[in-house]
């Protein structure tokens, strides 16, 4: 099947699913509409411990810097599809039945992907807080899945050190390429690891967050080696 032609389809897949995870008072709607159906949408919780590491002067003074990482996503996959073939477009239903593996999306775009927390134990202490409002990725095989994907970032950190020019207050948005190898060890749950590398233009350690750093003394490459242990539940919604 083309990639292409299923585009659409996840398009509108996206936006029916947006509306199970969002929060607050539902909205009005116009009686005529037809009335709220309950579902039950597979959701995916995956939280496990990241290595960051912050090429530059700060690796040269610690290397590793420990974390968390997390990812939340709403997982559709064939039988799912096929369950609820009535709400995808007759025009994409040709495809919806032919796909093989899962659609996966996440529309908690304001949910943090991973948190340094990195207390000063030798010389530099680290803490700071990345989101992922965009990405986009790519299935290679599906068991064991190996997913790489693109996304772009929002970034903060606040790194002391006693051997490196502190306070930094370290914010820059970014793009983020990640490769992850999941392995299934259960219906509901799974393991995955995998490597990210973030890449921002250039603040120096020490430096002025709206001013571009000389990148042999600035932070502009953050690298994440992590582990995710991932929990699946049903979530019921009435949409």
């Amino acid at each position: 099947m083309n990639a292409w032609k299923i585009i659409p389809f996840v398009l509108i897949f996206s936006l029916f699913f947006s509306s199970a995870f969002a929060a607050g008072k539902p909205r009005k709607r116009n009686t005529s509409l037809r009335l709220k159906e309950k579902i039950t949408v597979p959701v995916n919780v995956g939280i496990g411990p990241t290595a960051f590491m912050f090429f530059g002067p700060v690796a040269d003074d610690q290397l590793i810097h420990p974390g968390i990482r997390v990812n939340v996503f709403a997982a559709l996959d064939a039988a799912f599809i096929r369950k609820n073939i009535d709400r995808v477009p007759r025009q994409y239903r040709k495809q919806a039945k032919s796909m093989r593996g899962e659609i996966r999306y996440s529309p908690l775009w304001w949910l943090p992907e991973s948190l340094v927390l990195s207390p000063q134990t030798q010389n530099t202490g680290i803490f700071g807080i990345n989101f992922k409002p965009i990405s986009v990725g790519l299935a290679l095989s599906e068991s064991p899945r190996l997913d790489v994907s693109a996304g772009l970032l929002l970034s903060y950190a606040y790194i002391n050190s006693t051997t490196l020019p502190s306070p930094t207050h370290f914010l820059r948005p970014g793009l983020e390429l990640k490769a992850e190898m999941e392995f299934p060890i259960q219906d509901d749950f799974r393991i995955s690891i995998g490597w990210a590398s973030s890449l921002y233009p250039p603040q120096e350690v020490g430096g002025e967050v709206f001013k571009m750093g000389d990148p042999d003394v600035s932070i502009w490459h953050i690298g994440q080696a992590f582990v995710l242990f991932h929990f699946r539940f049903p979530y019921e919604t009435e949409i």
